[in-house]
């Protein structure tokens, strides 16, 4: 969980290098949950998802990022990494 100043950033690691649905799973739970006990976050809590392939990716669950590019990605807001 990264606090982001007006959003939280939820981050699953995964070692698979294969994408799979399921990856998402703990992502999703954890969204709704916070969710539901923190009114304010009902828009704020992003998913990013790391993962051991190659490929960035945008999917409807959240962001996919390989684990090679983790230092490139802005953490913060108006921070680049």
């Amino acid at each position: 969980m990264v606090d982001r100043g007006d959003d939280f950033l939820a981050v699953e690691v995964k070692s698979g290098a294969t994408l799979h649905s399921s990856f998402f799973e703990s992502l999703k739970l954890f969204s709704a949950l916070a969710r539901e006990a923190v009114p304010p976050l009902r828009d704020g809590v992003q998913a990013l998802l790391v993962y051991g392939g190659d490929r960035r990716q945008q999917r409807s669950a959240g962001e996919v990022l390989p684990w090679k590019e983790i230092q490139s990605f802005p953490w913060l807001p108006g921070h680049p990494h």
